[in-house]
């Protein structure tokens, strides 16, 4: 299906969008022996067979949209396994533990709509089933929905990531954990998961300065590959960026700003459900979830920014916008009002740290970028130090 894009001048595009399944089975066809075996773990849980499968995703996990004998249909997410590398396989457990308890805990303690987790295979499988909420992933509806609509979404939208900003947390900075204390479920904080065990952290962070430097760590195992002259002009903009970026944090005196958040981490169209009407029916893919300082936190709708790594004069040449560049600076605009009106602490957040969650995009950016040229250019045109 083609959709509609807009490039980095704001010219339109229509390309093919991501598939909506990427392959369908259905019972009877011949099956690998490792989803043959995913099926039966399932089957016996459950006790109903499968009779039809939509694989959704096959990345950092291999999700199923699965259709059951008796008309149920529920969501099955594998994680990959890495038998031959325990650091992976570190990283892999931990995140796949992490995501099922935080789902499980916003399920009874909040009314952000996640799926019910129904089981959890620790064994040879390591799989969870989960609730198939209703709707289409945001990916393939936005394009579709009206103006009004659209906005209607933003208005619903924002309450989710207002309610998520005002979960009570521990005040470090990592991954959320959920722990049993005192008889009860409780959010806790661990090291921090990062979409690869290299954007990992080993220890929970203690204080902003700590978790800026930490980003200038990640971004400076790019510089060994570089060039010899490319090296020292990566040298020389991270010391710019992180210079410029200390001082914007010693400017500020609100202690508001520096409040670690509950943040999902990952929130992009793929991984919003919306239904006909526009209301958001789940918030999925809590995995690389983190607790972090709430100027960091509170953000403009990703697929929306022009923000950083996604600013059209310095962004890669393979991104692409889901609007035009008129459209991007209206709905923002209205995300910027709503969130005045319900929640001023975030909307202070919101605006004083942009360009800071822009310098910290940057600095976790893993696309080519020789001698940090454009995050220089970018930073050059944003920041001071």
């Amino acid at each position: 299906m083609l959709l509609p894009y807009w490039d980095h001048s704001g010219q339109l595009h229509h390309l093919e969008g991501q598939p909506e399944s990427f392959a369908d089975w259905e019972r009877g066809k011949e099956l690998c022996t490792s989803r043959q075996g995913l099926h039966n773990a399932v089957e016996a849980i459950l006790n109903h067979n499968i009779v039809r499968t939509r694989c959704l995703a096959l990345d950092m996990n291999t999700t199923l949209d699965v259709t059951l004998d008796n008309g149920r249909a529920v969501i099955v997410r594998q994680r990959h396994q890495y038998s031959s590398d325990p650091i992976l396989e570190k990283w892999a457990l931990d995140k796949f533990n992490a995501e099922i308890r935080l789902l499980r805990w916003l399920k009874d303690n909040s009314s952000i709509p996640v799926p019910a987790v129904i089981a959890v295979d620790y064994m040879d499988s390591n799989f969870s089933i989960q609730e198939k909420l209703p709707g289409s992933t945001l990916a393939n509806k936005w394009h579709f929905l009206p103006l009004a609509m659209k906005d209607f979404f933003i208005s619903d939208y924002v309450d989710i990531v207002l309610e998520l900003f005002r979960i009570p947390v521990p005040q470090c900075i990592g991954s959320a954990l959920v722990e049993v204390k005192n008889g009860t479920h409780a959010i806790t904080v661990g090291p921090c998961i990062g979409v690869n065990p290299c954007q990992s952290c080993p220890t929970i962070i203690e204080d902003v300065f700590e978790y800026v430097r930490f980003f200038v760590a990640l971004k400076r195992k790019a510089v060994m590959d570089m060039e010899p002259d490319a090296q020292q002009r990566a040298e020389e903009t991270l010391s710019y960026v992180e210079g410029s970026i200390m001082t914007i944090l010693k400017s500020f005196n609100d202690p508001c700003l520096f409040r670690c958040v509950l943040t999902h981490g990952d929130l992009h169209t793929f991984n919003i459900l919306v239904n006909e009407s526009g209301n958001v029916t789940a918030v999925l893919d809590w995995e690389i979830n983190s607790i972090q300082p709430a100027i960091f936190s509170a953000s403009y709708p990703i697929w929306l920014s022009d923000d950083g790594v996604r600013d059209p004069r310095f962004a890669a040449n393979t991104y692409w916008w889901d609007e035009s560049p008129e459209e991007r600076k209206r709905i923002c605009a209205q995300f910027e009002t709503i969130v005045r009106e319900r929640d001023q602490q975030y909307y202070n957040c919101l605006v004083a740290g942009r360009n800071l969650r822009s310098a910290a995009d940057w600095l976790t950016d893993q696309d080519p970028d020789p001698g940090f040229d454009n995050m220089r250019s970018w930073a050059t045109a944003h920041l001071r130090s």
